[in-house]
């Protein structure tokens, strides 16, 4: 059950750091604002489209490397499972 709950918090976080949603209307301050936050301040200027695009990928190697995690937890809970029946 613990490998199960580990992998739901990796995937979560994962995506937590990356959402956007309602949170750009309730930041109060930037130490505060979900990556997504970054990306929408940075992209709103021409002279920031570099670093927005270096943000998303970075957002998006952090959710990919969750998703990864997340599976990989989940196959070794059922490869101990495996081993014990």
């Amino acid at each position: 059950m613990s490998g199960g709950i580990l992998a739901g918090f990796v995937t979560s976080f994962a995506t937590a750091a990356v959402e956007l949603s309602a949170t750009i209307m309730l930041v109060h301050s930037q130490s505060d604002a979900p990556l997504a936050y970054g990306l929408y301040v940075y992209m709103q200027s021409a002279a920031g489209r570099g670093p927005g695009a270096a943000l998303g990928v970075f957002a998006v190697v952090i959710v990919g490397l969750g998703t990864y995690l997340s599976h990989v937890i989940i196959e070794r809970g059922r490869r101990e499972r495996g081993q014990d029946h």
